[in-house]
């Protein structure tokens, strides 16, 4: 539970005082189906869902991301542990959060997110 409200506090408030990494674009989440041929890709999240249900604006800064591409200018957070089979499956569905994008129908879809990438600068 404490690894949940951390990344959801990570995700969810404002590091702008802090903020080492800014997208400068559109946050998208990769998203993968399919066992043995996958198929991945990424899409907009338009939101994320808390424990009680309410709706939040990704964030737009973080104090660290995963990876940063100065050439590319890109920035990666992993959202998901991988590599520990059962363990890191039950660890996966214990702390990540909802994320959620607006289908072309104004509904919200919920995204099963491996990681997020977006253009950014590095403060």
């Amino acid at each position: 539970m404490k690894i949940s409200i951390i990344l959801y506090v990570l995700l969810l408030s404002s590091f702008s005082a802090n903020a080492e990494y800014c997208a400068t674009g559109v946050i998208k989440g990769n998203i993968c189906s399919g066992f043995i041929l996958e198929s991945c890709k990424t899409v907009k999240i338009d939101a994320v869902k808390g424990e009680n249900g309410e709706l939040f604006s990704i964030n737009k800064c973080y104090s660290s991301v995963s990876e940063y591409s100065k050439s590319k200018k890109l920035c990666w957070i992993n959202t998901k542990s991988k590599g520990g089979g059962a363990l890191s499956w039950a660890a996966n569905s214990l702390t990540q959060p909802d994320f959620l994008h607006k289908n072309e129908s104004g509904e919200y879809e919920e995204l099963d997110v491996e990681y997020l990438v977006f253009k950014c600068t590095k403060n």
